[in-house]
């Protein structure tokens, strides 16, 4: 059970914004403040609203205690922090620290010049703690990588997948959430199980290895992956073996030959071909003490990157 301590007192929480600031499919996100003691400073927090009713919400509480019971124990510099339950501004919603930077493409968007090597690096040191930990991420994309106010990557929502289905009753891991959802991040076993030799989809360690080729890929291309097609479209060609082509251009942010390779690696469709955290934070790592990447790089080259790019 979760302890009572975290479930966060009435008086401690305010919702401050008055239309949710964000919204995924596993609910809304809303802005708000969190005093840790009457007398404490507020925080700014994200409290993000799981879809369950009143009259649900303390039915599933056992179903989702053990995710939430491990999110607040995972503590790492590249994990969103989690502080609390709420179970009073809504039935049942989760209270996270606030990151000032949006998602990692929302702050490359408005920093071109930051180095994708490094954030990618903070990427992979948070996935690495949670595979040691045994724990699947289970719904890694860039918009569950989440940069704080010091320009660090940090991940969120990991482990969602098994809550909302508890809520739902539905799988979530399998849906695509809008246009640019979850589908174009799941690898081939998850889209189609049965054909990989597996009764059900279900998350796994190196599921999120393929997720994390595909941010990869985002990460230095500056677009939607499989911008052009719709969800089904990716998913039928997925399961006929194609992949993302390499972004020739992103060469100069640090996409260099051996990290393509290590990428292609990770979208292997035998999912025991595929590489540890462990070894894709070594390639980051050894490509970014290989290559220099100047904070100061020509702003001409740096342009947005939907511009330089071609589609997909």
């Amino acid at each position: 059970m979760i302890p009572e301590t975290w479930v966060i007192q009435p008086n401690r929480l305010k919702k401050t914004s008055e239309q949710w600031v964000g919204r995924g499919g596993f609910g809304a996100v809303w802005r708000a403040v969190y005093y840790e003691d009457p007398r404490s400073a507020p925080v700014h927090v994200a409290l993000k609203e799981l879809p369950a009713s009143a009259t649900n919400a303390g039915v599933v509480h056992p179903d989702i205690c053990q995710e939430i019971i491990m999110w607040r124990r995972l503590q790492h510099p590249n994990i969103v922090p989690m502080l609390g339950i709420d179970r009073h501004i809504f039935p049942l919603s989760i209270a996270s620290a606030w990151m000032d930077n949006g998602t990692i493409t929302q702050f490359l968007e408005n920093y071109p010049n930051e180095d994708r090597l490094r954030l990618l690096r903070e990427v992979c040191e948070g996935l690495r703690f949670l595979h040691m930990e045994t724990f699947a991420h289970g719904d890694l994309k860039s918009p569950n990588i989440l940069v704080d106010s010091m320009r660090h990557a940090r991940l969120c929502d990991f482990g969602m997948t098994t809550v909302i289905h508890s809520l739902n009753s539905a799988n979530a891991s399998t849906e695509s959430h809008g246009e640019k959802g979850t589908t174009r991040y799941l690898a081939p076993e998850l889209l189609d199980p049965e054909q990989y030799g597996l009764q059900h989809a279900h998350v796994s360690l190196p599921a999120d290895i393929y997720a994390l080729g595909i941010v990869i890929w985002e990460v230095f291309a500056g677009r939607v992956p499989y911008g052009r097609w719709r969800g089904p479209q990716v998913i039928q060609q997925v399961l006929a073996g194609y992949r993302l082509t390499r972004p020739e251009r992103a060469r100069a942010l640090g996409l260099s030959d051996d990290l393509w390779g290590v990428v292609v690696a990770c979208w292997h469709p035998n999912w025991d071909m595929r590489p540890t955290a462990v070894q894709v934070l070594g390639a980051i790592t050894e490509e970014a003490a290989s290559t220099l990447v100047s904070p100061n790089l020509d702003p001409r080259i740096l342009v947005s990157m939907a511009e330089i790019f071609r589609d997909s």
